[in-house]
């Protein structure tokens, strides 16, 4: 008996843990039913963002035209022009190719002035999803979560739309800092989608997502890394950051620096 289990540990010790191991047919059943499950689970949930998105979009819709409505009925021909003037601006505010506030505005010759002028209330993600914005330069947490969630679906265009400060990352640089930011102010981070560097010869160009066939315990090589002293974070495209009391600092997530080439532009907006 001491002879037989002592044959069955030299078996486990010496077994290829790197071979799949196969299932008694019925744990395999039971693991089909789970990856079914999770897999229609994920698909319902799908469909029931897709629905609340969609109705979300309607009711800002709704509550565009309606306030437009309102907002048209209270002006009068005899209104003070300072009036007139303000409720216009509003309506542009809202829906910038609103024909009378452009014809009003037409009229007196500040059109362009006005429109170069105004923070629409209302604009559109890159997917086309309306969102309510916030102060001019910022970003609600709503707002900044999906654009991190739709990062990947920018094209260099989109990212280019973007108004905010550029800072260039080398590849060559371990770290480079973000300059004007104060301790535990959060901001969106999202990097140049067409940009590329190269992490030594004989290495692809690759963006800020880094080299998916390198991985290591910090993320992908290469990858658009935020360094915070011995700590190296891969972000990659975009991320949702809180800068540290010591500033904020992204390099490479790279070990050896010396024959890196390239860069990636990075924009930081304020989220609040």
């Amino acid at each position: 008996m001491r002879y037989f289990i002592g044959c069955l540990l030299v078996l486990a010790m010496n077994w290829p843990l790197s071979e799949a191991v196969e299932l008694p047919s019925q744990a395999q059943r039971l693991m089909d039913s789970f990856h079914a499950v999770v897999q229609e689970a994920d698909e319902e949930l799908a469909k029931e963002v897709e629905k609340a998105e969609a109705e979300h979009r309607d009711e800002i819709n709704n509550a565009v035209e309606k306030t437009l409505k309102g907002l048209k009925r209270s002006l009068r021909s005899r209104s003070p022009v300072e009036d007139q003037i303000a409720i216009y601006r509003t309506i542009l505010r809202l829906n910038q190719s609103d024909e009378d506030a452009i014809a009003f505005f037409t009229s007196i010759g500040t059109l362009e002035e006005v429109l170069a002028d105004i923070e629409p209330i209302i604009e559109q993600d890159f997917l086309g999803n309306s969102f309510v914005t916030s102060r001019k330069g910022s970003l609600n947490q709503a707002q900044a979560h999906r654009l991190v969630q739709d990062a990947n679906n920018f094209s260099q265009e989109d990212w280019n739309k973007l108004e905010a400060p550029i800072t260039t990352i080398p590849a060559t640089a371990q770290a480079t800092r973000i300059d004007n930011l104060k301790a535990s102010q959060t901001v969106l981070m999202i990097a140049a989608p067409d940009d590329r560097w190269l992490g030594g010869e004989g290495q692809p160009q690759v963006n800020a997502i880094g080299n998916q066939a390198w991985p290591d315990i910090n993320g992908f090589n290469m990858a658009l890394a935020q360094i915070n002293g011995e700590q190296v974070i891969s972000h990659g495209l975009a991320a949702i950051i809180t800068a540290p009391e010591n500033g904020l600092f992204f390099g490479p997530n790279d070990s050896g620096l010396w024959d890196n080439s390239g860069s990636i532009r990075i924009k930081i907006i304020l989220v609040q």
